[in-house]
């Protein structure tokens, strides 16, 4: 019975981090899309050749262009 109250405790503990994890994952991969974002407008405006390396990895492919 101890054990039992003990690993409801370390799995609701494991469950709560498990969410916390996957909520600071989501805020990471917005923050990354907002900086690619950020990268290929001020390329545009500075009309310079845009990272397409970078904007490829982003969305966790590699750039398929042959240009």
């Amino acid at each position: 019975l101890t054990i039992k109250f003990i690993l409801d405790g370390v799995t609701d503990s494991v469950r709560s981090l498990a969410n916390i994890i996957k909520s600071l994952n989501n805020r990471v991969q917005t923050m990354n899309n907002d900086l690619v974002k950020i990268d290929a407008l001020m390329s545009y405006a500075l009309d310079i050749k845009p990272p397409v390396d970078r904007i490829a990895a982003n969305e966790g492919k590699e750039d398929a262009r042959r240009d």
